[in-house]
């Protein structure tokens, strides 16, 4: 698991549903937004998250049960 993995993880964890968009996970994460993107497709893809709803033009995500929460909160 990678280091961003793990903060975006940790993040959507303890956010709100409605915090869980892109845009202010790359604010608050002080991450590239492009580069956030990708992150949150591979995490897609890993299965460890998924998308909770659209709203206005936005995606929110939420964590899957199988996230590994605990080793995520081990690399931070």
């Amino acid at each position: 698991m990678k280091r961003s993995e793990a903060k975006i993880i940790i993040f959507l964890e303890a956010a709100d549903i409605q915090l869980c968009f892109a845009r202010h996970i790359s604010n608050k994460l002080k991450m590239d937004y492009g580069y956030l993107l990708r992150q949150l497709n591979l995490l897609k893809e890993k299965k460890w998250i998924t998308i909770a709803t659209r709203k206005d033009n936005k995606v929110f995500y939420r964590l899957t049960s199988i996230a590994p929460h605990e080793q995520a909160k081990k690399l931070l």
